[in-house]
């Protein structure tokens, strides 16, 4: 979604009106249900150095009783869902949302009596599908041999075992250089990560859009900036800034020569 005045006006407001939607989707990213109440506490996490890349722990208190009942342990147990933070602009009436992700939830409570109607969830995204969070180990050893296609390996694992497909894989320009074997019990995140570390200078993860990506680690120092100083400078609260000289290298010399795998 591209920033406009609109977001900045919403980023600056003093007093933000701020709500949560939660919608749930089936194995081809359809909408089948979804869920509303008001947000008690909520968390949520961004990380790039990890391959799970969204986290998020939220307590909603959920007026209606049936979606803590039934409709919970029936259907969203096993269901993606798509998180939305949004904030109330007074101009337009009606709330400006921001997509958060699709993800799954690996842990969940709900509690009702007489003044608690309340839901806890615990979503990381789709990775969670790959590894021992929601996803299963492998039956039987797999061999991926010298030679095989990257894009195509990468690409079979992920319609082999996870339920959401979509991926966006580049070619690459080199193979397998020697057989791998993935032992049997190990979970399919373990098979992808084997293969990608031959390539250390790749990065894999699922996009806030459900997406399998690989792509190359991005340096960003060519990307256009997209808030500003000045912008920053009005919404920051506090920031702490500390540096370690000894960690600051000027000249770094590498002794050797490359060769090439066989």
């Amino acid at each position: 979604m591209a920033i406009e005045q609109r977001d900045y006006d919403l980023l600056k407001s003093h007093n933000k009106r701020v709500s949560v939607k939660i919608i749930l989707l089936d194995d081809n990213y359809q909408e089948v249900d979804s869920l509303s109440g008001r947000v008690t506490s909520a968390s949520y996490n961004i990380s790039a150095e990890s391959d799970i890349r969204r986290t998020c722990t939220l307590t909603m208190m959920v007026p209606q009783k049936a979606q803590l009942d039934v409709d919970f342990r029936n259907t969203w147990i096993d269901r993606m869902v798509e998180l939305y933070c949004g904030i109330y602009d007074d101009a337009q009436g009606d709330f400006r949302w921001y997509a958060l992700g699709r993800m799954l939830m690996v842990d969940g409570r709900t509690t009702y009596d007489a003044t608690t109607q309340e839901i806890q969830l615990s979503l990381v995204d789709l990775m969670a599908c790959l590894t021992s969070s929601r996803g299963s180990q492998m039956g039987t050893d797999m061999l991926i041999p010298a030679g095989s296609n990257v894009r195509n390996v990468l690409a079979s694992i992920v319609a082999l075992f996870s339920p959401y497909k979509r991926y966006s894989i580049p070619e690459f320009e080199d193979v397998v250089p020697y057989d791998l074997t993935i032992s049997m019990g190990q979970y399919p995140y373990d098979a992808l990560k084997e293969v990608l570390n031959l390539f250390p200078y790749y990065e894999m993860f699922y996009d806030h859009e459900g997406v399998f990506t690989v792509q190359k680690i991005p340096t960003r120092t060519e990307d256009p900036i997209e808030i500003g100083s000045s912008v920053l400078d009005e919404l920051l609260i506090s920031e702490t800034n500390s540096v370690k000289f000894s960690d600051v290298k000027n000249t770094t010399e590498i002794w050797g020569r490359s060769l090439d795998a066989l």
